[in-house]
């Protein structure tokens, strides 16, 4: 990912182009909520302006309720991962990738079919791009 490097105060600070703890909090969503029945795997493109996050697996419930719930395909692995260094709280990763993202000037779409769930960070400088149809 870019970094762009200042030395302040006798001390180098790093501005990334795409918020780390977005992009973390966007891969434990994927892995806690992906679908491992299917034969796809979570994939993560770099394009030249935006990260693409595909996770095998739709939504479990109508897109106008997403974000406003939790409800998990793997309870299990929820569990476990509460209890994890990588997960807060369950139930608040999506707000939490919206503020990660808010913070560090990236806009973000979430998208979805009935097989997959994509989430996009485009970065800081990226052109607006119309939304997906």
């Amino acid at each position: 990912m870019p970094v762009r490097l200042e030395i302040k105060d006798a001390k180098r600070i790093e501005h990334t182009e795409y918020s780390i703890d977005a992009y973390r909090e966007v891969i434990v969503n994927a892995v806690v909520h992906r679908n491992y029945f299917a034969s796809a795997e979570v994939a993560v493109e770099k394009l030249k302006n935006s990260i693409i996050i595909n996770n095998p697996g739709g939504l479990l419930f109508e897109k106008n309720k997403f974000g406003k719930f939790s409800f998990y395909r793997n309870n299990i692995i929820a569990g476990l991962s509460v209890r994890t260094v990588f997960m807060e709280k369950a139930g608040t990763g999506i707000k939490r990738i919206r503020d990660f993202c808010t913070e560090n000037g990236n806009e973000l779409e979430f998208d979805s079919d009935k097989y997959c769930f994509f989430t996009t960070i485009n970065g800081k400088n990226s052109p607006r791009r119309p939304p997906r149809k």
